[in-house]
């Protein structure tokens, strides 16, 4: 489920680039979105990692951080762990059920990781036989497809309701993309069939990979471990105690006989269905760049070698752009500063779109009653904090002005299916709208307008109360929560919170669900490699899965402040640090 999250990001713009083609055609939906060169696409949930070389670090060994962006829930996702037996010491954490870490370091290596943004998915028209519905035509052909029966049981029923999937030589047919736990439906005519790399997982594999990492002692080593990686591809950040650092790209990405993958493909001959995966040696790979550091925050600037297409659309880069300038910021940096780097909530996409909005704004005849909020706006230093009041402005003002340009062009329904994603790049749309610049300032205007009012009624009529955090918070939901009032008692907050998808400390929110924060760092860690008892991390909920336990939930109020726990690693540090013992003895036969 993890692994669909973190592919499912690029596909339903396939389904919105169709829906462009049959509402306004190629010529105006290119201009809106592009179809055959790279696009910024909004909604991204995300993760950072990087590391300095010893040259670049006050402590004189590598400095290396990630915070992988997934789901907030309560249980968390990960859960702290230690493994120390003969042949392997390695920290970290991993995932219930994994026999390894899956981030954390051992002896001699430390790693992190983020998704690459792969677009390893892909769409398929098919074409029905309509003399025979159970039939698509595959290389001239009518073939029959597969169709697997599932039974799904429900309570309070006597039988199964049996659901059909057909499968197709593209994959199974489906009508459906996800966002945020909403399910869209297409509303395209004709069959789809979907081909994800990771309908062929090889978890051996997988595993085998892992567990070589947890255990490699050099970057050769630990590239050996990532030769078997088959999941949805990562990057994987490096650093070593020799002072060795990397960058190293694990996973498959198709390689396509026909198009981009920006667009819907044709399903009827094999011709049109994906040439292959690709070879690990394909993948990009950096190791000890003359830069120094090394950095990721799903964002790929650099082309992998041979040619290989990684994906057409790309998240926004803002992320990738501040982790850049922080890591040109100093000569040095310390454990300190990456906390700080972890925890930083400044906003690159404002600073970059808000000018520009405020200089069409101030340009209207109406304006001057909007003099107050503009001023605020104007001050603002983009750090988008829980406190900020411009930063609220700032992101409702961005959504009515999305929504204002967009649906005169595109329509009411089309942008109801895509209202939980915003696809949509607004600096694009503003640049579009300039050839009608007295109408895009009218427009400008009445989102203002539309912004004012809605904070107003939302919040407070007192402006002094439009703080972000008031907005923007976050609750650990249980599951059981969802269905029953009374367990949400297993819940953890809410907490008030800063940022959004495209600040470092990542605040990722749904808007249609009162703009709850619903991913965000689900781990941090920072290890000094000068010292593995120097490593910090933190979790937002507890170690524990177990409600009213005392390590329940006991963790998320010190993520919630940016604060971090010490991960002991030697067994001096830990003898003196322990909480209890718990032994497990074998019962003897």
């Amino acid at each position: 489920m993890i692994e669909w999250n973190l592919s499912s990001w690029n596909f339903p713009l396939e389904v919105l680039r169709e829906h462009l083609l049959i509402k306004i055609g190629l010529e105006k939906a290119k201009k809106l979105i592009p179809f055959f060169s790279e696009t910024f696409v909004k909604g991204s949930s995300g993760s950072n990692a990087w590391a300095v070389s010893p040259n670049k670090s006050e402590s004189g060994a590598v400095l290396l951080a990630n915070d992988p962006h997934l789901a907030l829930t309560n249980p968390a996702i990960w859960f702290l762990v230690h493994l120390n037996c003969p042949g392997l010491n390695v920290i970290g954490t991993s995932l219930p059920g994994l026999p390894m870490i899956v981030i954390g370091h051992n002896e001699n290596i430390a790693w992190g990781l983020t998704n690459v943004t792969a677009d390893t998915i892909d769409l398929f028209e098919l074409e029905i036989n309509p003399e025979n519905k159970n039939q698509y035509k595959y290389n001239e052909d009518w073939i029959d497809f597969e169709v697997i029966k599932e039974q799904i049981t429900i309570q309070g029923k006597s039988e199964p309701v049996v659901h059909e999937v057909l499968i197709s030589k593209f994959g199974p047919v489906v009508e459906y993309f996800d966002k945020n736990q909403r399910y869209y439906k297409f509303n395209l005519p004709g069959k789809y069939a979907l081909r994800w790399s990771s309908f062929e997982p090889e978890l051996v594999r997988n595993i085998t990979g892992f567990i070589r990492i947890n255990k490699a002692s050099n970057w050769q080593e630990f590239r050996d471990g990532i030769r078997y990686i088959t999941i949805n591809p990562q990057n994987f950040i490096y650093g070593d105690v020799e002072g060795n650092f990397g960058h190293q790209h694990g996973g498959r990405i198709p390689i396509r006989n026909f198009g981009n993958g920006a667009t819907i493909t044709p399903g009827t001959h094999e011709k049109y269905n994906w040439k292959s995966l690709s070879s690990f040696d394909q993948l990009y790979s950096r190791y000890n760049p003359k830069e120094g550091f090394v950095y990721t925050a799903n964002f790929n600037e650099d082309k992998a070698p041979n040619g290989l297409l990684i994906a057409q659309d790309r998240i926004e880069p803002y992320r990738q752009i501040r982790i850049k300038k922080l890591m040109q910021s100093k000569e040095k940096f310390s454990l300190e500063d990456f906390k700080k780097f972890q925890l930083d909530r400044y906003t690159e996409e404002a600073a970059e779109l808000l000018p520009v909005m405020l200089k069409h704004l101030k340009s209207t005849k109406g304006s001057d009653k909007y003099s107050n909020f503009i001023s605020i706006l104007e001050k603002w230093d983009y750090f988008l904090t829980k406190n900020s009041i411009a930063g609220t402005i700032f992101k409702i003002w961005h959504q009515e002005t999305l929504e204002i340009l967009l649906k005169p062009v595109i329509g009411e329904e089309v942008l109801k299916l895509f209202s939980g994603s915003r696809p949509f790049d607004l600096k694009r749309i503003i640049e579009i709208s300039q050839e009608n610049l007295d109408k895009l300032e009218e427009l400008l205007l009445k989102s203002f307008k539309n912004t004012i009012s809605f904070l107003s009624d939302k919040l407070s009529a007192d402006f002094n109360k439009w703080q972000w955090g008031n907005l923007h918070k976050l609750t650990l939901t249980h599951p059981f929560s969802l269905i029953n009032k009374d367990a949400k008692a297993l819940n953890a907050g809410p907490f008030k919170l800063g940022g959004d998808s495209n600040t470092l400390n990542n605040g990722y929110y749904d808007r249609l669900s009162n703009y709850d924060v619903v991913v965000g760092p689900s781990y941090r860690q920072i290890h000094d490699l000068s010292d593995w008892d120097k490593s910090i991390g933190a979790l937002p909920g507890g170690q524990s899965g177990l409600p009213f336990h005392k390590h329940y939930k006991d963790l998320i109020k010190l993520w919630v402040k940016g604060k971090y726990i010490p991960y002991l690693f030697t067994r001096e540090a830990i003898t003196k640090n322990l909480e209890g013992i718990f032994k497990l003895i074998p019962e003897s036969k």
